[in-house]
């Protein structure tokens, strides 16, 4: 395996994870949001104050992550039709959730 594909496969892994520190680290120092009861789009949403960490760094990074690592699975996998369908229902996915970042939630959808 390549190392170009290594580095697209550890993306599957690494993007989660930044993901999980960033929602945690928001989450901890905005005063008032409480994880239990609220949720992860709250961070992201137009009243928040760290709506575009969140929307940018959170919700479009991840999905970015996502897309890299399907493509990683593409490129690793054997080519038949449902390997390849499984890595372009993965970017898709990805592709879906960067532009969630795009569009904030407002708190009144959230209720």
């Amino acid at each position: 395996m390549k190392i170009t594909n290594k580095i697209l496969l550890a993306t599957g892994i690494l993007g989660p994870v930044l993901y999980f520190i960033l929602l945690i680290s928001l989450g901890e120092i905005w005063d008032g949001y409480d994880a239990v009861s609220q949720s992860m789009s709250e961070i992201g949403a137009v009243d928040s104050p760290y709506m575009n960490i969140m929307n940018i760094f959170g919700f479009s990074l991840l999905g970015v992550f996502i897309m890299l690592f399907a493509f990683g699975l593409y490129l690793s996998f054997k080519k038949n039709i449902l390997n390849t369908l499984a890595a372009v229902s993965l970017f898709i996915g990805g592709l879906s959730m960067f532009f969630v970042g795009f569009f904030p939630a407002t708190l009144a959808v959230l209720m």
